[in-house]
């Protein structure tokens, strides 16, 4: 009872493993999976965003690409052609008449190659060589002393016969509303130095067709950067003021043809994504902010963890009403088993709940029930036992005044030198001290088979000599322990019965073996054997209940009862006829090899 009570406060309650389950096995994985799931979602997003922010940023450079070699292309053409510098050269060395003529065949010349981009060529400033220059279209201001000193113009003649696209250059002013809309190109003719006084060829053309392609393919909330190759921002999809501007420590980043990264502006996270452009060494960059690109993200993310929620909310309510109605009708059923461990076997559960839980309740009941009938069972069986054994000791005699008894009668054999007597008394002590003066209910079949041979040593004395033994008895069993008194009456049915009418020739074999984990013991005489009616009548007794069954006398079936009372109906005494013509008689026993009270058996 101690150890049950200990098991059960060791254990927990299944409110508790109710309780664990619903947040080990359910809970806690779901929030993981979402989490997991989540994240997964979110890197994917993010890799699409990207990978589409990307493409995007590579169209809008390629689209740059095409309108960039458009524009070099026609101001190739027009620095490549002598027409053009030989017109621009007589403009500087001819007067009046000459040069307006020289200045209309100029205009037609530069009419025609730039009649595709009319609208995006401002003006084409023809600088000469030593000093003097000529605008085409609109008027450039500036100091052209100051310009001849500039980088790009120093650029244009370290490297002839080239297009350098420069992009927004500060002298360059042709009117106010034109300001924030310039390109500029040069070129230095050296090829043609012989037949011109043309020394450098600066071209100023609109952004405008820049910023429409910049406009276009991306997103609203994201920026879009044109930059040169020293990092100035040319043009933007934004209204900012792009002359002489920069984007700063992200162009530190901006390493080979393509790529992105993750950069905080302004305290923002931000996606940059760029592409190069080609030729002129100027890059696209797109400027998108992070949280644009997660924006699908947040709405799944709110939506997975609302279903979550309400899964998680769900199992609760079905944890709990688990727990109300099965742990409510289990705690009563401990309740009662309580009652039933500290003795009180009155005790009924009313069943209710479930099909497994009335199921359970009726079980219990009905166990109740069976409990009651075994210990009634066992009691009777007890009774049955004790009746057994005073029924043996009732049909013995006081040992003490029966051994003083018969030791005076051998001393009067002695004197009177009757040895018949005299054996037979002695034998008859013995067999008598051998049963008496030993506690307990069991012996060694060594001792039962020295009192057995007492016992017939008497009976041969009674009888003469009209029959013999022959015993075949396996030293491995003679350790073992049976009940006192057990075989006895078997040989004095087979003296009685079995050998009745025979003078002489009467052989009783009695033989101890080990037989299926069991002791077998077997006693068989070669007399006038055994009848079947006899049999069935032995049958039909040895089957009856042992409470109905009569214990007077110390004849066969008293010692099948006491086998079976003591060691169960696994074990017992069969009676059968002998192949010697007369009766064998079976005795199945269990291996004990220790005489306490517990009897423990063998295995």
């Amino acid at each position: 009872m101690k150890s049950a009570l200990l098991a059960r406060t060791n254990g927990m309650k299944l409110s508790t493993i109710l309780s664990i389950f619903v947040v080990f096995i359910v809970i806690i994985p779901i929030t993981l999976s979402s989490i997991f799931v989540l994240r997964m979602y979110k890197t994917d997003v993010i890799n699409q965003a990207t990978e589409r922010t990307l493409q995007s940023s590579q169209t809008v450079a390629y689209a740059t690409k095409q309108e960039i070699n458009k524009m070099i292309s026609i101001f190739a053409a027009i620095s490549m052609d002598p027409d053009v510098l030989t017109t621009a050269s007589d403009i500087q060395t001819t007067t009046s008449v000459d040069r307006q003529t020289n200045i209309s065949k100029l205009h037609k010349i530069l009419n025609k190659h730039t009649s595709s981009v009319m609208s995006d060529v401002l003006s084409v400033k023809f600088f000469f060589k030593e000093k003097g220059s000529y605008t085409y279209l609109s008027n450039m201001e500036g100091n052209e002393v100051t310009t001849r000193k500039t980088d790009w113009y120093q650029l244009a003649l370290k490297k002839p016969d080239k297009i350098h696209f420069l992009g927004e250059q500060p002298l360059v002013v042709h009117s106010e509303k034109l300001l924030t809309s310039i390109m500029t190109a040069s070129f230095s003719p050296s090829v043609f130095n012989i037949l011109s006084n043309v020394e450098v060829i600066y071209f100023a053309f609109s952004g405008g067709e820049f910023e429409n392609i910049l406009l276009q393919d991306t997103n609203r909330s994201s920026k879009v950067f044109l930059v040169d190759g020293d990092g100035s921002v040319v043009t933007s999809n934004q209204q900012l003021a792009r002359q002489g501007e920069s984007i700063g420590p992200i162009l530190q980043k901006l390493t080979g043809k393509w790529g992105h990264f993750l950069k905080t502006i302004d305290g923002k996270k931000m996606l940059v994504t760029y592409a190069n452009v080609g030729e002129a060494d100027w890059k696209i960059v797109n400027i998108t902010p992070y949280s644009e690109l997660i924006v699908n993200y947040e709405n799944v993310n709110k939506i997975i963890l609302l279903a979550a929620m309400l899964v998680i909310v769900s199992l609760g309510a079905v944890a709990i009403y688990f727990v109300r109605n099965v742990t409510k009708p289990i705690n009563r059923l401990m309740r009662q088993m309580s009652r039933v461990m500290d003795g009180d076997l009155t005790t009924h559960v009313h069943a209710s709940g479930s099909l497994e839980l009335l199921t359970l309740g009726n079980t219990f009941n009905h166990m109740i029930v069976k409990i009651q009938q075994l210990m009634k069972q066992h009691e009777e069986q007890e009774r049955a036992k004790r009746m057994a054994e005073f029924s043996v000791l009732q049909s013995q005699i006081n040992p003490h005044f029966l051994i003083n008894t018969l030791n005076a009668i051998k001393l009067m054999a002695l004197i009177s030198k009757a040895d018949n007597i005299q054996n037979m008394t002695n034998s008859l002590m013995r067999l008598l001290s051998s049963s008496f003066n030993r506690g307990g209910r069991l012996a060694r079949l060594s001792d039962e088979v020295e009192n057995l041979k007492h016992y017939l040593s008497i009976m041969e004395i009674r009888y003469g000599n009209k029959f013999e033994t022959v015993w075949e008895i396996e030293e491995s069993v003679r350790t073992l322990f049976v009940l006192k008194l057990l075989l006895q009456p078997i040989i004095e049915n087979s003296l009685i019965h079995g050998l009745n009418g025979r003078d002489h020739g009467g052989i009783i074999y009695i033989s101890a073996c080990l037989k299926n984990n069991a002791l077998l013991v077997c006693i068989e005489d070669n007399g006038v054997g055994v009848t079947d009616q006899a049999l069935e009548s032995y049958r039909k007794q040895a089957e009856e209940p042992v409470k109905d069954r009569s214990y007077s006398g110390m004849g066969i079936l008293n010692v099948h009862q006491r086998i079976q009372l003591h060691y169960g109906k696994t074990y017992g005494l069969q009676i059968e006829a002998s192949e010697r013509g007369g009766t064998r008689v079976k005795l199945l026993l269990p291996l004990i090899s220790s005489s306490d009270d517990e009897e423990v058996m063998s295995a």
